[in-house]
């Protein structure tokens, strides 16, 4: 099971290799930067939902991430 650090990580990543920032990942989705940072350091549970949001916007499949297991997809 992945925890919320872990996620976070995963959601950092993904942003980042898709060269959108915090801030307009939050515009996005409809969230504050700090939410989104909030997130991408395991300080808040991310809902379900909003992830979904978050990898709709970054071009992601959630469900793909799922079955592959979320850590291949953390970088270290």
């Amino acid at each position: 099971m992945i925890n919320n650090k872990e996620l976070g990580k995963l959601i950092q990543n993904l942003r980042i290799s898709s060269n959108i920032s915090s801030s307009e990942l939050g515009t996005r989705i409809g969230k504050s930067k700090s939410s989104i940072k909030k997130y991408e350091c395991g300080q808040t549970s991310i809902p379900l939902c909003v992830l979904q949001s978050i990898c709709t916007v970054l071009g992601y499949d959630l469900e793909l991430i799922i079955r592959s297991g979320f850590k291949k997809h953390i970088i270290k």
